[in-house]
């Protein structure tokens, strides 16, 4: 069976990149308020006349905000006046209040119950528009399960695995997805244009569902793949499960490591050009420690067929070679590949520190909120062609650099500090009791 391609991908690099104008051009108009704590809490007593930045494990916004909102965290709800748009990344994400401008939200759980006055822009795995929503333009929606029973003044696209619509939508509605459900009391003012791979939609069957412009139904947009790959994860939750596993293993690295993080990112600010040097002649090595792990293999594979053979002294020697090759490359080559991960975390913390640095002249020390901002930021960048691609290698690189001469330049400190002389000065007497 044929499976559509939905477009994931650069729906949700749309969002991120949103997230990211909003950060740099927002505070061009109005000044910027920065909240970064485990919890925030905007109680329904405060208001802010600015821009709300806000990074956090959990956050709770009552309050009213007439400028824009930009907020990261594990999960966040939006329950008071919002003046300009909101800009989230979240786990989980509800807008319960009002909101006078678009909504642009990327996250696991999107729950929609208030009021949006322009559009809305969602990318993640599970999309609700709840009974007594209101969009008032347009909405797109990436998602693997949407339900929307709200009411949409502007037009509807959905790309997805399961849609389930109850609402009404004023304008046309586009719909690539599996499956298609349209239940009582939906009503749709324009054209409902579908492609469904599992099902046709038949105007006799839907009791209760009033469509009306035109009924059509058209191809993919993108190439067809065999079904081998239906059930892999959806881009946009693989997207958002990569930063959420980049996050966590930053976490570790940081709590476990923490001073040579400290180290690699004071490396990468102060010597840029020799941590960048260091990073892609590791980086080469890596490739080069691969290609001989391959070769080492292939070389035991030969050794082991010609042992028992006339050429069993080649063969002997062929199997010792590649049995002493074989571990001390496997560790090369892991090794270099956990630096390069681990580099991205160190550019993560460094882009992320260096843009809270921007908005707040005496930022908090390296942590947390530094690295979540850089993975977003990181992630939305690598979905894009060709310059994503490049960004990654030269993340890992130059990430891996910073990290390699953090840890030397660490373990130099300690060495010194451990090897330096003692003072040759007695010691000063200790006062009378």
């Amino acid at each position: 069976m044929l499976r559509s391609m939905t477009k994931y991908p650069p729906l949700v690099t749309t969002v991120m990149i949103g997230l990211l104008m909003a950060v740099f051009l927002s505070g061009n108009s109005l000044a910027i308020v920065v909240k970064g704590e485990d919890r925030v809490h905007i109680s329904n007593l405060h208001e802010i006349d600015d821009d709300l930045y806000a990074f956090g494990e959990y956050i709770t916004i009552d309050g009213r905000i007439e400028g824009d909102i930009c907020a990261a965290s594990y999960e966040i709800s939006t329950n008071g006046f919002t003046g300009g748009s909101q800009n989230i990344f979240a786990y989980e994400y509800r807008h319960t209040g009002k909101a006078d401008g678009s909504i642009r939200a990327t996250g696991y759980d999107i729950t929609i119950d208030g009021f949006i006055g322009r559009s809305l822009l969602a990318a993640g795995n599970t999309v609700r528009l709840n009974q007594g929503s209101v969009v008032s333009n347009n909405v797109n929606i990436s998602s693997n399960i949407a339900m929307v029973a709200g009411t949409i003044a502007g037009k509807l696209d959905f790309q997805g695995n399961k849609l389930y619509l109850s609402g009404s939508v004023n304008g046309n509605v586009t719909i690539e997805a599996k499956k298609v459900f349209l239940t009582s009391p939906c009503v749709i003012n324009g054209d409902l244009e579908y492609c469904c791979s599992e099902m046709e939609i038949d105007l006799d069957t839907l009791q209760g569902v009033t469509i009306v412009g035109e009924l059509r139904r058209i191809e993919p947009k993108v190439a067809i793949v065999e079904d081998d790959a239906a059930g892999s994860p959806e881009p946009s939750v693989m997207t958002f499960s990569m930063v959420l596993a980049a996050f966590l293993f930053g976490l570790i690295i940081m709590g476990v490591f923490g001073k040579y993080v400290e180290a690699s990112v004071y490396q990468l600010k102060t010597r840029f050009a020799v941590a960048t040097a260091t990073g892609f002649v590791a980086l080469m090595a890596l490739a080069m420690a691969a290609v001989f792990l391959v070769i080492a293999l292939i070389v035991f594979l030969i050794g082991w067929a010609t042992v028992s053979s006339s050429a069993a002294p080649l063969g002997s020697l062929m199997l010792v070679f590649s049995i002493l090759a074989i571990p001390i490359l496997s560790f090369a080559t892991v090794s270099g590949g956990l630096v390069a991960f681990t580099g991205q975390i160190v550019v993560a913390v460094l882009i992320g520190f260096g843009l809270v640095r921007i908005f707040k002249k005496k930022p908090a020390p390296i942590g947390r909120f530094q690295l979540l901002i850089g993975l977003i930021i990181m992630f939305g960048l690598y979905p894009l062609p060709f310059v994503g691609v490049l960004f990654y290698f030269c993340a890992c690189a130059i990430g891996g650099g910073g990290l390699i001469c953090g840890i030397r330049s660490h373990y130099q400190r300690d060495v010194s500090s451990q090897c330096a002389p003692e003072s040759d000065q007695p010691a000063p007497p200790e006062p009378p009791q």
